[in-house]
């Protein structure tokens, strides 16, 4: 093995704030020095990714899948209701291989948990971001949880495409009702209040007034949308705790001043890892090592469809 020592200088990732967390299958550019002409292996961990080209400078690929079985037990972030019985207005889609794009469907498909799903052509009169069931009926979700629907479509549509949590309506037919309800935390923990930059799904978390949980096994949730947070950024927050207030913050037609819009609590979960990349010549020489922070949504709901889930990102268990 001769020749000088590959070095790794950045990651980034196109169009997107940091390149130095993200999800499986997203892709993601290496630049450095010394890599040579000929491709060697670029590896997460222990996990090697697929690289897409090489050159001596610059490197790109896609992040591999890395089987992660952690869990975590979660309590219900809304008093009085349990994952069974709170009123669902979209779902996690399992539907969501590209690269993550919040509110930016790219692929037609929103499939939930319960393995039902719907397409793009048979889009909601009212609304063409919510989509009818494939073989048409009403979406149950296997009776494991209340499905009421989205606001304008009911329960024979549903949404969103490539959306990475769940909406919550404790009064699903009278949305303002749910303005100012206690959001709590779904477990023990530290605050964060996220910024812009610092995210691997949302390009502007603050614009959703976010706040997230950090909890120390290696998962987070995430709250969006609330009207006011009760805690601050690095306080602690125990299971049950009130951190925040239901709102519509980010949301188009929401008036906080008029107490009006379409106030819900959108949920979400992600399975945080932190892992070193490393670059390797055709030649066997070895780079020094960029930490990557795999940011990645999970469904608290698991998987039930008769048929293999089909999220390629994660492993998605039952956590409630």
């Amino acid at each position: 093995m001769t020749g000088p020592r590959p070095i790794l200088s950045k990651i980034t990732r196109p169009n997107w704030p940091t390149g130095t967390t993200g999800t499986a299958g997203d892709d993601l550019v290496l630049s450095g020095k010394n890599f040579g002409k000929t491709p060697g292996a670029v590896k997460f961990g222990s996990t090697q990714a697929q690289v897409l080209t090489w050159s001596d400078t610059r490197i790109t690929l896609k992040v591999p899948f890395r089987p992660d079985n952690r869990k975590t037990a979660l309590t219900f972030p809304l008093l009085g209701f349990s994952s069974t019985n709170a009123p669902i207005i979209s779902v996690f889609d399992h539907f969501m291989n590209g690269n993550l794009a919040f509110y930016k469907p790219n692929d037609g498909t929103v499939w939930a948990f319960s393995g039902e799903k719907g397409t793009s052509a048979n889009p909601c009169p009212a609304d063409s971001e919510a989509y009818a069931k494939d073989g048409g009926g009403a979406f149950t979700l296997n009776g494991e949880a209340l499905y009421f629907g989205t606001q304008k479509c009911g329960t024979m549509y549903l949404q969103y495409d490539d959306h990475t949590g769940y909406d919550y309506s404790p009064h699903p037919g009278n949305a303002a009702m749910n303005r100012g309800i206690a959001i709590l935390s779904a477990g023990g923990g530290t605050v964060r209040i996220p910024n812009q930059g610092t995210d691997s799904v949302y390009r502007n978390p603050e614009r959703f007034n976010a706040i997230a949980v950090v909890h120390n096994n290696g998962f987070e949730t995430w709250y969006l949308h609330p009207r006011k947070h009760l805690k601050t950024d690095g306080s602690s927050a125990y299971a049950g705790e009130a951190i925040a207030e239901i709102g519509c913050a980010g949301l188009k037609d929401c008036n906080e001043k008029k107490g009006v819009g379409p106030y819900h609590l959108h949920f979400e979960v992600r399975r945080i890892e932190q892992v070193e990349i490393t670059v390797t010549t055709a030649v066997g020489l070895t780079s020094n090592s960029l930490s990557f922070t795999y940011n990645t949504p999970v469904d608290p709901y698991g998987w039930r469809g008769k048929t293999g889930d089909p999220y390629n990102k994660a492993i998605n268990d039952r956590l409630w």
